[in-house]
C-alpha cells in the first residue's frame, strides 16, 4: 500500500512538471 502511494505521488509529480513544461 505504501509503495502504491509513493508511486502515485511520483506520477502526479511527473504530470505536474510535464504540464509546466508544456506552457
Amino acid at each position: 500500500m505504501h509503495m502504491y502511494l509513493l508511486h502515485l505521488k511520483h506520477v502526479l509529480f511527473v504530470l505536474l512538471s510535464f504540464s509546466l513544461g508544456q506552457n
